[in-house]
C-alpha cells in the first residue's frame, strides 16, 4: 500500500477540500431550516439552542481536527487565508439556495405530499397537487 504514503507528508489540497466540504455543510445546515421558499432562513436562528448547540459543536470540533489533530485524522493545519476561502466558497451555497427557491415547487419533483404547495395551488386558482394520482382518492382494488 505504497501508494498511500505522501512522501512529504499529507497534502494540504486533501486537508483544504475536507473542510470545504464540512464548511459545505454547516453552511446547507442553516440553508435547509426553512422550506416552502421562506426568504429569511435566518428567522428565529437563535430561537433554537439544540440547532445552535449542534452547529457550534460541529464547527469548533471541525476547527480541531483540522488544526490540531493532523496525526490522527491525516491532515495539515491550514492557514487563516485558506480557511477564508474556504469560508467564501462555502457561503456560495446561500446563493445557491435563493436560485433554487426561484424555481416554483409545481416545476419540481414531489416526493410526498404538500399542504402547503396544495393551499398555494388553490389559492392561485389551480387544481390542488394532482401528482399524487394513486393517493387517497383511488379505489383499492
Amino acid at each position: 500500500m505504497d501508494y498511500l504514503v505522501f512522501p512529504k507528508g499529507y497534502s494540504k489540497h486533501f486537508t483544504f477540500f475536507f473542510n470545504l466540504f464540512v464548511l459545505m455543510q454547516i453552511v446547507n445546515m442553516v440553508c435547509a431550516r426553512k422550506i416552502h421558499d421562506e426568504w429569511n432562513i435566518f428567522a428565529g436562528f437563535f430561537d433554537n439552542f439544540v440547532f445552535l448547540a449542534v452547529w457550534i459543536v460541529i464547527f469548533g470540533l471541525q476547527v480541531v481536527i483540522i488544526q490540531f489533530s493532523g496525526f490522527i485524522f491525516k491532515v495539515q493545519p491550514l492557514g487563516v487565508e485558506q480557511w477564508a476561502i474556504a469560508f467564501g466558497v462555502s457561503c456560495t451555497l446561500f446563493m445557491v439556495d435563493a436560485v433554487v427557491k426561484l424555481i416554483p415547487d409545481r416545476f419540481t419533483y414531489a416526493v410526498g405530499k404538500d399542504t402547503v404547495f396544495d393551499g398555494r395551488e388553490v389559492a392561485q386558482g389551480r387544481a390542488a397537487e394532482s401528482k399524487f394520482a394513486d393517493s387517497d382518492n383511488e379505489e383499492d382494488e
